[in-house]
């Protein structure tokens, strides 16, 4: 199970390396957003994972998505190669 959450985790790479370029979030929220996602892995692969650990999962997807669209409205000029 270990493996499989890694192996998500670093699918992820690319997108948390977008968020630091494009200065949307710091690297201590980064860290932040990385921890609550390996929680939330760890809690969808559970053999008596619950539907409430999906709910939740996805709750913080998208106070994340959130968060992310308003910084990058805010950002007025900068160009951006990748659109996440």
């Amino acid at each position: 199970m270990a493996d499989k959450v890694e192996n998500i985790l670093e699918q992820m790479l690319q997108e948390f390396n977008f968020y630091q370029r494009e200065e949307l979030f710091s690297n201590r929220e980064i860290k932040s957003i990385v921890k609550h996602r390996r929680a939330h892995e760890y809690q969808m692969f559970r053999k008596d994972a619950s539907a409430e650990f999906f709910l939740e999962a996805i709750g913080y997807e998208k106070q994340l998505w959130t968060k992310k669209n308003l910084r990058k409205a805010n950002q007025v000029g900068k160009s951006r190669k990748f659109d996440f």
